[in-house]
């Protein structure tokens, strides 16, 4: 990286740091809703609060303009004079992505200019993902169509270009030829097997419901746990969980249900990924099952767990994992629960050399202990 480069990043996070570093005063967290100035000077105790959040409202503001100029002039140069400067321009492009550019039409403009240019795949590739974050959801901006339009010709062109131009395509959202472009990414080259089942899975929440039986149906032919691993995924936060009809909601939990994922073969072993896996993949399936009722829910943990009673790296697996709160409330005082929970303690106490699975007894056992009636 540059200099000039480095000193503008270097002012841009002096920026940042002004805002994060502004008294505590600015910051005041008053429970009054900000209101206008004639509004506070009829309650003068408020005025310094609210004049104190109106600061740092402008604060953050000028903040991000001042950010997205300083991206914008980077941007100048590196089209000025940086352009088709192998490693150094692809550094330059990702810096500014990081900073974060305005979506403008001036700015889609400029970075479709740059793409015609004598540059490096390297370069073509972080032009793309850039060009990709200008998109706009909230509004049918005239720029959306020129970016999509990008894309779609660089996916022919394979490679590292090609991959870069499927993905960034594939993570805007679901479109008409979205199944379409995705399998020609594949055909080419540009994605293999895996990334394919992966970004199938990222397409699944966005797609109309009749698309959808027809991307688990492809995902169950593809065989991928990566694409079990994305879906299972988006059920963790249950403020972002894909919301699918009950038709659907069945075929993910039967797609789920064939790729259960496995612990390593020795019982004494337990790693925090495996964990997770399974964790995620219990909750998502149970989900899928239960359609939204909690008893249904439940049922399934209960009765996959007790059935794997072989195995209790599953259940503490579930049982540590944050996806398993609710259920632990519902169940406190049950029979089937506290079984679970002696299953686990047994195996952990079994296997006093295995850190990462004494560490997640112990966060179960705190989150037990909290949930005891007082």
């Amino acid at each position: 990286m540059n200099t000039k480069l480095t000193l503008a990043v270097i002012g841009a996070l002096s920026a940042i740091m002004a805002f994060i570093l502004t008294p505590s005063l600015l910051r005041s967290s008053h429970p009054d809703v900000p209101g206008s100035i004639a509004r506070d000077a009829e309650r003068p105790w408020a005025s310094t609060h609210n004049l104190g959040r109106h600061a740092v409202l402008d604060t953050k503001e000028t903040t991000k303009v001042t950010v997205q100029a300083s991206a914008h002039s980077e941007l100048e140069k590196y089209i000025s004079g940086m352009a088709g400067s192998g490693t150094i321009g692809r550094e330059a492009i990702d810096t500014i992505h990081a900073m974060g550019l305005e979506k403008t039409l001036d700015n889609v403009t400029r970075i479709r200019s740059a793409l015609s240019m004598k540059i490096s795949e390297g370069e073509r590739a972080s032009l793309l993902r850039l060009l990709a974050s200008l998109y706009d959801h909230t509004a049918g901006s005239p720029w959306n169509s020129m970016i999509l339009h990008d894309l779609r010709t660089h996916i022919p062109r394979g490679g590292e270009v090609g991959r870069m131009a499927a993905l960034q395509f594939s993570r805007i959202g679901y479109f008409p030829d979205s199944l379409a472009v995705l399998e020609a990414s594949v055909e080419n080259k540009s994605l293999g097997k895996e990334e394919y089942s992966g970004e199938l899975a990222h397409l699944l929440p966005f797609a109309p419901s009749q698309e959808q039986k027809k991307i688990l149906s492809m995902l169950k032919g593809l065989k991928e746990a990566y694409g079990a691993e994305i879906i299972a995924s988006q059920f963790s936060n249950p403020n972002h969980a894909p919301i699918l009809t009950p038709p659907v909601l069945e075929a993910t939990a039967r797609f789920l249900l064939s790729m259960e994922p496995e612990f390593p073969m020795e019982v004494g072993r337990y790693g925090m990924t495996d964990a997770l896996k399974y964790a995620q993949w219990l909750h998502a399936t149970a989900s899928c099952v239960g359609k939204g009722d909690p008893a249904a829910y439940d049922a399934f943990i209960i009765a996959t767990l007790e059935r794997d009673s072989s195995d209790p790296r599953k259940a503490i697996a579930y049982l540590s994992a944050d996806e398993s709160a609710a259920f632990q409330q519902r169940q406190h005082g049950e029979e089937k629960y506290a079984a679970l929970k002696e299953r686990a303690k047994m195996h952990a106490l079994q296997n006093p050399a295995n850190l990462v699975m004494q560490e997640a007894m112990n966060s179960f056992s705190q989150r037990s202990h909290m949930q005891q009636p007082r």
